[in-house]
């Protein structure tokens, strides 16, 4: 059953991910990291400017952030998740979202264990 994107919906996600066997994780994983926008609109009951702001990403951005997401859940580790946009609200203009973490959460062979991942969604207020 999709989540609505808030805290609460992808608190559950995560919680349901990280029960997963290894087997099973690993290929949840891999459908991240494959195609992020694919496995947010899979997993998430997204509002319209939800996906608009998804499609304007960039595929680096969006390759990076599924990643270090993934390296986290494979360590066994939740990524701490603020929002404090409703859906209605979501317009992609009217959004920063802040991502700390990211760069040391990169793929990398030699890396062994994850760093804490942080992803804020903040609505722009305007002055």
């Amino acid at each position: 059953m999709k989540q609505i994107f808030d805290e609460t919906g992808v608190s559950f996600v995560q919680n349901y991910v990280l029960t997963l066997l290894a087997a099973d994780l690993l290929l949840e994983t891999q459908l991240l990291r494959a195609d992020f926008s694919a496995w947010m609109h899979k997993t998430f009951d997204l509002h319209l400017n939800q996906q608009l702001q998804i499609q304007s990403m960039s595929g680096i951005f969006k390759a990076a952030l599924a990643d270090a997401i993934a390296n986290c859940w494979e360590q066994g580790l939740t990524v701490s998740f603020t929002k404090e946009t409703r859906a209605e609200d979501d317009t992609p203009d009217q959004k920063e979202i802040h991502v700390f973490g990211l760069d040391h959460n990169l793929s990398d062979s030699s890396q062994l264990f994850a760093h804490p991942l942080m992803i804020q969604i903040l609505y722009k207020y305007a002055p």
